[in-house]
């Protein structure tokens, strides 16, 4: 997410792609694998119905990704079909006089789509976490911060000064 947001579309969409194909992508891929693991998790873990949910949104995921891709490539193969000279339109905003503009739109509506179904996938989990709690103990190694720790072993980590 962090290269699709500093390589924008405009600037170098070589990398833009590359880093929209990897998290869309491999988002998609995560929820997949989550949604399965939290089905094979019911009834013990939880319930059925945030499993339907989770695989309901994975499902979402997978049709908004291949709509992005492919209604992306139509629109510029659609664009060079009519100027093959010209490079593609970066940006797109307000040209739909030119060939592939709307096939960009649809491609951007799923793109959006598929980011909302992301974090909505990661919101299901907040129940989840409600019911986990993390504790950590802070043990200084030394008496005096100025002082250096000896470790000599991994037991002289786990041992008080």
């Amino acid at each position: 997410m962090f290269i699709v947001a500093n390589f924008q579309e405009t600037a170098v969409i070589v990398i833009h792609l590359i880093g929209a194909i990897s998290c869309f992508g491999v988002g998609t891929l995560y929820m997949i694998a989550q949604s399965w693991i939290t089905y094979r998790m019911c009834p013990l873990f939880c319930s059925k119905r945030i499993g339907y949910i989770r695989i309901s949104l994975a499902i979402g995921s997978i049709v908004c990704f291949l709509i992005a891709l492919g209604f992306g490539i139509a629109a510029a193969n659609t664009f060079h079909k009519y100027h093959p000279d010209l490079p593609t339109p970066r940006p797109w905003s307000r040209k739909d006089h030119q060939e592939g503009y709307v096939l960009h739109c649809i491609s951007s509506v799923a793109e959006w789509l598929m980011a909302a179904l992301h974090v909505g996938f990661l919101l299901s989990y907040s129940r989840d976490f409600e019911k986990i709690r993390v504790e950590m103990g802070v043990q200084p190694l030394v008496a005096h911060l100025d002082q250096s720790p000896i470790w000599r072993s991994l037991s002289d980590l786990s041992t008080s000064p």
